[in-house]
């Protein structure tokens, strides 16, 4: 008697498939969407942050160019000359930042080699389904440089503009980089803005004209009128970078 072959009925659907367990995140906290680092920052607590923190950073910036010390040449300080100079560096505070930021990368480790991994059957059927990782390649790498550069150069601009204005309109200058944006984001992404966008635009043109202004009535310090014309002129420059930086990056992601 010949052999019947009985193929196996596997009765489970795609709904009863192992699934990761989920993270459950409170507050102001949401899960993150790529199942990598379990709770993130949601918006609310991100708005938040990006206030607090640009603000510590704005004010540390402008202490640290405020800061004087011996050194080995010769500065012309209070109409005198004098080797007790300023700390104005901005090169190297930009170089201490961006060393800041990049410990991101050793938390973003630490949050995956911390969070719980799943075990058993489960592990198994994520290990037979997951994709194999792929090395980027150079376009890619050129691609994403492209932005980091000009984050790099646009935080450069700004921290040479801080030497020259107050913390308080540098930080109310950076708003330009929204007429910036909006600029960029419709001659190059085609995108289209309606009515109250136009608005708000115009409000915060109006903004930064007061405050670039209203900024130099009430400048107090050595600072000629030419010193902070320049300083006005590397912010607003250095926005304008920003800009193009937040369309390269969006660019990247849609495309």
């Amino acid at each position: 008697m010949e052999g019947i072959l009985i193929e196996e009925d596997d009765s489970r659907s795609d709904s009863e498939a192992p699934r990761t367990p989920k993270t459950l995140c409170c507050g102001a906290c949401t899960e993150d969407s790529e199942e990598e680092l379990g709770c993130v920052a949601g918006p609310l607590l991100l708005s938040v942050l990006i206030v607090v923190c640009g603000t510590a950073s704005t004010i540390t910036s402008k202490l640290q160019y405020e800061v004087r010390s011996r050194g080995f040449e010769h500065c012309h300080y209070d109409d005198r000359i004098t080797r007790r100079c300023p700390f104005t560096k901005p090169y190297f505070q930009t170089l201490v930042m961006k060393v800041a930021m990049s410990t991101c990368l050793l938390i973003a480790w630490v949050a995956r080699r911390c969070r719980r991994k799943p075990t058993g059957e489960l592990a198994e059927a994520l290990l037979a389904n997951e994709a194999p990782r792929q090395t980027p390649d150079r376009s890619a790498i050129l691609a994403v440089a492209a932005p980091a550069f000009t984050d790099l150069l646009q935080t450069a601009l700004a921290q040479a503009g801080l030497l020259f204005v107050s913390s308080s309109t540098y930080q109310m200058t950076r708003g330009s980089v929204v007429v910036f944006t909006c600029i960029l984001s419709v001659r190059w992404l085609k995108q289209k803005l309606r009515p109250h966008h136009y608005v708000a635009v115009a409000v915060v043109c109006a903004a930064v004209a007061l405050v670039g202004v209203a900024g130099r009535f009430g400048e107090k310090g050595h600072t000629s009128l030419g010193s902070y014309v320049l300083g006005l002129g590397l912010i607003v420059v250095g926005q304008a970078v920003g800009a193009l930086q937040f369309c390269l990056e969006e660019h990247l992601m849609v495309e």
